[in-house]
């Protein structure tokens, strides 16, 4: 009898972990079109943020989202910032 409560629970937490993972892109999609047209995000290439469009960051999610999935899918950070503000050093 728990042996079966340990591969219910084993499902279950495999299942929240397939929700999080496949959701996670739709999220972050959906954060990037609510922004508005002249914020800029964060957009991770290699081991550097660099500050991008969102135009930019929407096409290169779509991309990655495209060529493999969820895999990649946590290289862009929505971390808006403001036009003319300046971004913190260290972040």
């Amino acid at each position: 009898m728990s042996n079966a409560n340990k591969q219910k629970g084993k499902s279950e937490a495999d299942l929240v972990d397939k929700l999080n993972y496949k959701n996670l892109s739709d999220v972050m999609l959906h954060e990037l079109t609510c922004l508005k047209a002249n914020r800029q995000v964060y957009l991770k290439r290699g081991g550097t943020f660099f500050l991008s469009s969102r135009e930019e960051a929407l096409s290169v999610l779509k991309e990655k989202k495209s060529q493999t999935g969820d895999k990649n899918s946590k290289q862009i950070c929505t971390r808006a910032t403001p036009p003319g503000e300046k971004s913190p050093k260290g972040k």
